[in-house]
């Protein structure tokens, strides 16, 4: 999140607030503060340090919930980003600021090949360039729904919501330019289909607002 007025009061940003999470913080800060590569919580830590354990050997367990940051321009950024889209099964929710990457436009894709519902919802100021219109022409011939929403000064979303339980967020635009050239992070909090949950809340009332993509750049 950018801390400034038009920020706050004009544009749209996914940010986490999770309570849930508080346990977590010395990975968060160790995965944020000393390593560029991805790094995950492992489940059993995460399971060792939640403050409600299971009340009985017979109640019924959910898997812990599981942390991986990245960053670029070191590349372990898109890294995560692209494993969350190729391990997909079932369902891809997207928000993008602007998209161009080539090779998420490609994992976009083959997602959608091999079965997954593959839907995206992009700022429509944000996404009007030569290389935007590329990427979602092939992303749209490839059957993939896009809508744009225009209702905010910016919609500055990134995030990815994977069959109602993973998602991706962070600072990485879905670019060329956040991969290879600026400073980025991005966060993927897997196994946490509650947090998932209020992300797909935000993303429908987006989808909702938007407009479906029409325009197709002939090549």
């Amino acid at each position: 999140m950018n801390w400034n007025r038009n920020t706050v009061y004009g544009t749209l940003i996914g940010f986490i607030l999770v309570v849930g999470f508080y346990p977590y913080l010395p990975q968060i800060r160790q995965a944020f503060e000393t390593t560029p590569a991805p790094i995950a919580l492992m489940q059993d830590q995460a399971a060792s340090s939640s403050p409600h354990p299971p009340s009985s050997a017979n109640s019924s367990v959910l898997p812990a919930p599981t942390l991986q940051a990245g960053f670029s321009p070191e590349g372990s950024a898109e890294a995560l980003v692209l494993s969350v889209i190729n391990n997909a099964q079932s369902s891809l929710r997207i928000m993008a600021y602007s998209f161009t990457a080539p090779n998420i436009t490609t994992a976009l894709i083959n997602a959608k090949a091999r079965g997954v519902d593959v839907r995206m919802v992009v700022d429509e100021k944000g996404n009007r360039a030569l290389y935007s219109m590329r990427a979602l022409t092939a992303l749209k011939e490839a059957g993939i729904l896009i809508r744009t929403d225009s209702d905010f000064a910016i919609q500055h979303d990134k995030v990815i919501i994977a069959d109602e339980e993973t998602v991706e967020t962070g600072s990485f635009n879905y670019t060329q330019s956040a991969e290879r050239r600026n400073s980025e992070n991005a966060l993927v909090i897997s196994h946490s289909p509650q947090l998932a949950k209020n992300y797909l809340t935000h993303w429908q009332n987006r989808w909702n607002r938007g407009k479906l993509l029409m325009r197709i750049l002939h090549q």
